[in-house]
């Protein structure tokens, strides 16, 4: 009987990833290309309804539309450069099951996060004014979720793995993702996300050889922070603020409670808890096919 991979995902092993000598060289080429097209559609999905003089009523068809064309557009560079089919991005039936699933857990990680800092005295939470939901979900939860995990997980992860190993991959594309994030955070901040989403995030692709729970851990992830616990807005359902009279190390200061150093704790929870999941064969969603 043979014995179960603990990985799923696939890698690819032909066209300009087919080994040789320069596959290091093909790897990194075919990374930073992937890479920056999908950066591209990232820009495009957020600006494009002001590049097309659209009426505000139809801001978020483009914001919608974008993404997806982003998806089918990575699916033909592949299916071309690396002469094989996605399967990591192949929608069917059972990815609304990994979509949904992923989404409870990202809003249970991130419900958890808060509870924690509260219950310790770093945060104030109070009920908010909740309002712009729809807006939030697109802007700051779907797009982001969507060519953010293509691009962190389904690119540069999978090829650091190929170039490396899994392992490997996993470390070096969360390391990357945490370093997209200084932009709006410590050095600290960045380093917390990098460990507590980077690898929450990209463990389940790892698994499941889809980005789909991913994607929709990801949108559960941004949605529960910013429209339900309200942090850092004041339209959110509750409004969490960090106690100024405590260090941003402790409370995750103005980036939220995920860049906390007891947000660490609830990551390593939960990528335990993946990994042990997976071990057991307890996981629900295995395979590539």
């Amino acid at each position: 009987m043979n014995k179960r991979p603990f990985w799923s995902f696939e890698l690819g092993n032909a066209g300009c990833l087919a080994p040789g000598k320069t596959l290091a060289i093909r790897c990194l080429a075919w990374a930073a290309a992937l890479f920056a097209i999908t950066f591209g559609f990232f820009i495009a999905s957020v600006f494009a309804s002001q590049w097309l003089n659209l009426p505000s009523s139809a801001d978020y068809v483009p914001a919608l539309l974008v993404p997806i064309i982003g998806f089918g557009f990575y699916a033909l560079l592949v299916s071309v450069g690396e002469k094989r089919r996605p399967t990591e991005i192949v929608f069917r039936a059972s990815s609304l099951i990994e979509l949904a699933v992923g989404f409870v857990v990202g809003f249970a990680i991130m419900v958890v996060m808060l509870a924690l800092v509260y219950a310790m005295g770093f945060y104030r939470v109070q009920i908010g004014h909740w309002s712009g939901w729809f807006n939030s979900f697109v802007f700051d939860s779907y797009i982001s979720a969507m060519l953010e995990e293509l691009a962190f997980r389904a690119i540069l992860l999978r090829l650091f793995a190929r170039m490396f190993n899994p392992v490997a991959g996993l470390v070096i594309s969360s390391a990357l993702f945490g370093v997209a994030h200084l932009s709006h955070g410590t050095p600290f901040q960045a380093l917390e996300i990098a460990f507590n989403a980077g690898l929450t995030m990209g463990i389940p692709y790892m698994i499941t050889g889809r980005l789909w729970m991913s994607v929709g851990m990801h949108v559960g992830w941004d949605f529960t922070e910013e429209s339900l616990l309200g942090v850092n807005t004041t339209h959110g359902f509750l409004l969490s603020t960090p106690d100024p009279a405590h260090s941003g190390i402790l409370t995750g200061g103005a980036y939220g409670p995920d860049g906390s150093l007891f947000a660490a704790l609830v990551g390593a929870l939960f990528v335990v808890g993946m990994l042990y999941s997976n071990k057991r064969g307890w996981f629900p969603f295995r395979g590539n096919s």
